[in-house]
């Protein structure tokens, strides 16, 4: 292990390096599309909030990585095909080669509200997040990385599904427990006693 130089990190593998954003994921401005431009198509329009609408022309290869500009600002998109990034968000135009899954995890790690310009409407100037700092694996490693969250997130989502069937169980109890007892369903008189 060696220190990153990041304080919040410490130390990193000794074959690990830090980089600013800006050389390890090009983050590049969305494009304009009006209601009115919009033509019927296959590829995703995706904005600050995620993907709104398809239209009949795209402006990014898929796969990318997208968030928010304005708005929905740090909440960060995975697109397998072709797509229009609107002008609401930053896209990566240049992964410089790393792996593009790994490349949307990563920046799932960086805090864009904190860089966010204090407005009416929350932005983020994609050069005040060129120059933070991300530490980088070789990219063997990082297909490696990639496998192993996929492969432990499945296992969270499954059981995030079942607490959540779990939660609504239990309201619907709940609902039913209190129906019951103000209505005369239930003789709670002897429970208490």
């Amino acid at each position: 292990m060696k220190p990153s130089g990041i304080e919040w990190l410490g130390d990193m593998p000794e074959h690990w390096e830090v980089m600013v954003i800006k050389r390890f994921s090009t983050l590049h401005r969305g494009h304009d599309l009006t209601d009115a431009e919009r033509t019927d198509g296959t590829y995703p329009v995706v904005t600050s909030s995620g993907i709104n609408g398809t239209h009949g022309s795209f402006m990014a290869f898929g796969p990318g990585v997208v968030t928010g500009r304005y708005g929905s600002t740090g909440k960060l998109f995975y697109i397998e095909d072709n797509f229009w990034p609107h002008n609401t968000s930053l896209y990566v135009s240049n992964f410089h080669g790393n792996n593009v899954r790994f490349v949307w995890y990563s920046l799932q790690t960086v805090d864009f509200a904190a860089h966010s310009a204090k407005a009416a409407v929350p932005g983020i100037d994609r050069n005040d997040i060129h120059v933070l700092p991300v530490v980088v694996p070789p990219k063997d490693e990082q297909a490696t990385i990639v496998a192993f969250l996929e492969s432990e997130l499945a296992k969270l989502d499954t059981l995030t599904t079942e607490a959540q069937l779990a939660i609504d169980l239990l309201q619907e109890r709940r609902t039913a427990l209190i129906s019951a007892a103000v209505t005369g369903q239930i003789d709670v008189r002897c429970v208490l006693q």
